[in-house]
């Protein structure tokens, strides 16, 4: 263990430093240890080493690779479907990046763990991200705080995924979302049960803070409408195209993390905006039943 805590200490400062590095602070080991100028001219740097380098041929790129983000709350629920998610990814019929963006509402985040759950978080590419200490926020406030603050830099898909998953969950499996977009390449859910419609008690809040917002990222000034078919379990998970994600202006996203994150609002936008994602997602009032999938497919269970 000697060995273990020494690096520990050395990469990360050991307790007094903190949180760890993690994908939010890139470099960070780098620049402490090992400062590296990147301002600099190559030709310069020949010249005053004696040396004959032209530098006419273009450097080798690697090749771009499409990336899919995962997004998740938690507070202190288990997180073992980060596992499953590397699973699934590393068997995609194509070669993808990815990352797990973890937003960590009860504190998490700025614990130090053990190092062996460091390196689970490594491999599964896992980032814990601070997102307040006392669980309040509901879970959706994680999924529009992520879409503001990476607006101008999403990747190709983003998967918003409920709080404390099925591990099992299709979602996850190598052929499941790669499936699921054969058919519908930019947006699709996860649930347990059918669209349904949204309760009347939700319709007038819905109707009053949300479809205003609606009407923004549209571009249109339709009445509200009488109803809203959409997927309201806590368990629903959805994948969405970047596109469609930058097709609604970043200020509507704003206002809409300002309603999550309000005291008097979050709870009522919550629970509108649980049958209601869908619509900002590019998609009718009333979602398309085919365009959901099971978590677990009858016959297919694990």
């Amino acid at each position: 263990m000697l060995g273990i805590d020494a690096v520990d200490s050395m990469l990360f400062g050991g307790n007094g430093a903190g949180r760890e590095a993690t994908f939010n602070s890139p470099n960070k080991v780098n620049v402490q240890y090992r400062k590296y100028d990147y301002d600099f001219e190559p030709a310069s740097l020949a010249r005053d080493a004696g040396r004959k380098h032209t530098f006419a041929v273009p450097p080798v790129r690697l090749k771009k690779l499409p990336q899919w983000d995962w997004v998740a709350y938690r507070c202190d629920g288990q997180d073992s479907w980060t596992n499953s998610v590397r699973g699934g990814m590393v068997k995609q019929p194509t070669p993808t990046k990815w990352l797990i963006h973890s937003y960590e509402g009860c504190g998490a985040a700025g614990v130090k763990r053990p190092m062996p759950e460091m390196l689970r978080e490594g491999l599964n590419h896992l980032d814990r991200i601070p997102f307040g200490t006392s669980g309040t926020s509901p879970p959706a406030a994680a999924w529009a705080r992520h879409i503001v603050a990476h607006y101008t830099k999403l990747p190709n898909l983003l998967i918003f995924v409920p709080a404390g998953p099925d591990k099992q969950s299709a979602l996850f499996w190598a052929t499941g979302i790669s499936s699921a977009r054969s058919t519908a390449p930019d947006f699709g859910a996860y649930a347990s049960a059918a669209p349904t419609d949204m309760p009347a008690e939700l319709l007038s809040n819905f109707c009053t803070s949300l479809w205003p917002l609606i009407k923004q990222a549209r571009g249109f000034d339709r009445p509200c409408p009488e109803r809203v078919v959409g997927l309201g379990g806590a368990d629903t998970a959805y994948y969405v195209a970047a596109e469609r994600i930058k097709a609604v202006p970043l200020a509507v996203w704003q206002q809409l993390l300002a309603l999550l994150t309000g005291g008097d609002t979050a709870l009522a936008t919550a629970k509108g905006l649980a049958y209601s994602w869908h619509i900002f997602f590019g998609e009718k009032t009333m979602l398309k039943p085919p365009l959901v999938h099971p978590h677990l497919p009858r016959g297919d269970r694990k």
